[in-house]
């Protein structure tokens, strides 16, 4: 069985590729999502690929800015 942080990781990969993935859908860059919820690109880089915590603030913020529910994220 996996430790919390084994866990944790994980967690923060799905929401990471299902952020790359609405993204996408929507046809917005790094660098405009970045803009758009006042982080950097690289920001935007490392929660898609699991590397970077997110707050709840910037998790609404994100799918706001990306037309969707962030429960849908």
């Amino acid at each position: 069985m996996g430790s919390e942080r084994e866990h944790n990781d994980t967690l923060y990969e799905l929401l990471g590729g299902s952020v790359r993935e609405q993204r996408k859908k929507a046809r917005v860059t790094q660098e405009r999502l970045a803009k758009a919820v006042g982080v950097a690109r690289a920001s935007v880089a490392n929660i898609e690929l699991g590397n970077q915590r997110v707050s709840i603030e910037l998790l609404y913020a994100i799918g706001r800015a990306l037309g969707r529910d962030p429960r849908d994220l």
